[in-house]
Order: structure tokens, then sequence, then C-alpha cells
């Protein structure tokens, strides 16, 4: 799908008075490109529910609600395991941003690699996105380092 590329608060201009909004515009769409929709929701997680000022527990409840949204716009089915599933897929896009830093493969750095490792990249994060949706334990780890 397209995706906006560098999705977070910062890029988003809310129109409307207090608590009632009327309208969200996305601007900065220098790094829109061609990629999973769940990059974009890892971002806006990442960045956007991330704050030392609210607690880890308001910090889940607001993913929650924000994937729970998503989901229903898409006319997904939305429910507990549902949105368990896509916060997991969310936590492995997160540890790929943050475990390559700058040589994570994005629209606008992936003509910097070759061919070949490019598949590298792919193959080993496909097989960890893998062995995590497979283990309990290891989606428990990333909830311990503060990826929820």
């Amino acid at each position: 799908v397209t995706t906006h590329g560098d999705f977070h608060p910062r890029n988003i201009m809310v129109e409307g008075a207090g608590k009632v909004v009327d309208k969200l515009q996305v601007l900065d769409f220098d790094f829109t490109g061609v990629t999973h929709a769940v990059q974009d929701l890892a971002f806006m997680i990442s960045s956007g529910f991330h704050s030392q000022q609210i607690r880890a527990e308001e910090n889940s409840a607001n993913k929650h609600a924000f994937l729970k949204g998503y989901l229903e716009q898409l006319g997904e089915a939305v429910d507990d395991v549902s949105i368990h599933l896509l916060l997991v897929d969310c936590e492995l896009a997160q540890l790929g941003c943050w475990n390559h830093g700058a040589e994570m493969l994005t629209a606008w750095n992936i003509h910097d690699f070759t061919d070949q490792e490019v598949l590298d990249r792919v193959s080993v994060s496909n097989r960890f996105a893998a062995e995590v949706r497979a283990s309990s334990d290891m989606q428990g780890q990333l909830s311990k380092y503060g990826l929820r």
C-alpha cells in the first residue's frame, strides 16, 4: 500500500475545539512509499504514544484504542486477539527500525543497498517475525522492554 513514511503526531494537523475533532489533515509527504501499512502504524505507535508523563498503562490503552479504531475503519474483525496480533506486528516493525538504525530499509534509502543485501535483511526479518508471532514468551519479552 502507499504509506506516509513519517507518520507521527507532528505531521497531523487537528482542527476543532476542545475534545471535538472536526478534521484531521496529514502533512509532510516527503517519505511516501509503497510498503506494508504496519510501517506507518508502528511509527505512530512508537512516537505518538510514548511519553514519560503518561503512565505505561495509559500508553498501552491509547495504543489499543488507536489500533482498534484503525481496524474498525478497515471493516476488519475488532477483538482483543486481532488488536494483540496487530500490536505484535507493530512491535516487530519498531524493532526493525531500532535494530538497524541508519541501515534500516526505507523508501528513501533502499537504493543504497544491493539486491542481495535487501534480500538478506528481509529474510532475517521474516524469520524473526515468524518466531515472535509463534511465541508468547518472545511477545512477553517485547512487552518487558517497553515496546507496548
